[in-house]
């Protein structure tokens, strides 16, 4: 994932307060004061003992981790999707996540096991790695005829409308930027 800015950390955790009861400097107290050190550790404290949605906690734990405690074993999550093989396919990842934060940095990049929730206040589309050949951009487009390189989702997933099959980086083009603009929109 692209690396995290003061900017980027504020956008991604300005609804957490809300989701959670608590700001991200209320977590990082908590999770002081539980004198954990391992990312799963923390991960698993604030979901079952806190309650915490899962890609909030993992937000809140990664990012702990990365600020506060770095060698508490806070990774990127596509580290791990992204490893032998499938490493040829990172490049494409990478640049779909800056796209992802060019249209709105507010937009939350949830890991899920295999893939990647992209939302706003529903899920507007996933990133999914298809073996080492291509990344499946999946985006819901309601009312979108499929046409080129649009596909209809039939066959891939039931998340989404459409998909999208990005095999390089100068695939992440300005008309992948405006699907997922759009898809954004859709998403209120």
């Amino acid at each position: 994932m692209v690396s995290e800015s003061q900017g980027d950390i504020g956008d991604r955790t300005a609804n957490l307060k809300v989701k959670t009861g608590r700001s991200l400097e209320e977590w990082f107290d908590v999770i002081s004061g539980s004198k954990l050190g391992r990312h799963g550790e923390i991960l698993a404290m604030l979901k079952h003992q806190y309650g915490v949605p899962h890609g909030s906690a993992m937000s809140i734990a990664t990012i702990y981790c990365r600020q506060l405690a770095p060698g508490c074993g806070g990774t990127d999550p596509a580290d791990a999707m992204f490893t032998g093989p499938k490493s040829v396919l990172r490049p494409i990842h990478d640049r779909l996540m800056e796209a992802i934060r060019e249209v709105d940095p507010a937009a939350e990049i949830i890991p899920k096991k295999g893939y990647f929730s992209l939302r706003r206040s529903q899920q507007f589309g996933i990133v999914q790695p298809f073996g080492t050949q291509w990344i499946d951009l999946g985006l819901n487009l309601p009312g979108m005829q499929p046409q080129g390189r649009l596909e209809s989702s039939n066959g891939f997933s039931v998340m989404v409308s459409h998909r999208v099959r990005i095999c390089s980086v100068d695939e992440v083009d300005a008309q992948v930027a405006d699907w997922l603009k759009s898809a954004f929109d859709c998403a209120k």
